[in-house]
């Protein structure tokens, strides 16, 4: 699920069944469904998860299948909706922007400081945060905090890695500077939370 109206309408409609509420959201998206959450985030290295994406949708569309990684991620209206800082976009976009843009689609113009900072105040407060690498600590504060009972780990849309140029991930870098920031932020946030929980746990 994408769009932020399709998630209101689903929610309004069942709203007294819901436990959990997942998707590509940005974070400030609970705000616009008018009930408290507890917010639950992974996130993944900008270049690997760019690169996933593209493969992704090089896999599901015979079309794209034969065309290089590189002149997918040139296409405009993949790199501004679903690429360029998009880890920054999702944890900045306010619900006013998110509405005018319908969510995970929405155009953000410059990717300010200011921008920045407010992508890092919001990811500060998820209350639980995972990094993809540690994907298993993430699953278990999730036990911990919730006695989820969750199973084996299962992977959806998960493709084989390829070799790309290293040029190609400096451009992607290059092009990604505030999610690059971001993500060092939140892996020294996941670093501190950790600490904090051995020496309390």
């Amino acid at each position: 699920m994408l769009l932020l109206s399709h998630l209101r309408e689903r929610y309004r409609l069942r709203r007294e069944r819901i436990r959990v509420v997942t998707g590509h959201f940005p974070i400030r998206a609970r705000e616009l469904l008018g009930d408290e959450f507890t917010t639950l985030s992974v996130v993944r290295d900008p270049v690997e998860r760019t690169l996933s994406s593209l493969r992704h949708h090089q896999r599901r569309t015979p079309e794209d299948r034969e065309r290089p990684l590189e002149e997918l991620y040139d296409d405009p209206i993949r790199f501004h909706g679903l690429i360029h800082n998009n880890l920054v976009k999702m944890f900045s976009l306010s619900p006013d922007e998110m509405l005018a843009g319908d969510g995970l689609m929405t155009h953000v113009e410059d990717f300010t400081p200011a921008r920045l900072q407010r992508a890092k105040d919001q990811l500060a407060q998820v209350d639980v945060l995972g990094i993809d690498l540690r994907f298993d600590d993430f699953v278990d504060q999730l036990r911990a905090r919730f006695g989820w009972r969750l199973g084996p780990p299962t992977h959806a849309n998960r493709t084989e890695p390829i070799d790309v140029a290293r040029s190609f991930r400096t451009r992607i870098a290059k092009d990604n500077a505030a999610d690059v920031e971001l993500f060092a932020f939140a892996c020294e946030l996941d670093a501190t939370r950790s600490t904090r929980t051995d020496r309390t746990g």
